[in-house]
């Protein structure tokens, strides 16, 4: 089974499989501090491009859907995989 870790300094999201090899399945490592809009958020397109602002929990519905709490950018963050690769 994978771990699904928040890199809170980095802002991002990163996979570590029971093989060990870490990587970052969200985010861009840009921080959007001072440009996240916490009222309305629409993305599509790779999840590695999805900008966070120091993503602290995280959690999984029984879908697969990961969910973000990316508290500086005061916003939960619903990440839908089109793929099983990185679940």
């Amino acid at each position: 089974q994978n771990l699904f870790i928040s890199d809170i300094q980095n802002h991002v999201v990163r996979k570590l499989t029971p093989g060990g090899e870490v990587t970052t399945v969200v985010g861009d490592g840009r921080n959007c501090d001072n440009w996240c809009n916490p009222d309305y958020f629409s993305f599509e397109g790779p999840s590695r491009l999805i900008s966070l602002a120091n993503p602290h929990g995280l959690d999984f519905d029984q879908w697969g859907n990961l969910y973000i709490a990316d508290t500086g950018g005061y916003r939960v963050v619903k990440v839908i995989p089109s793929d099983s690769e990185w679940v």
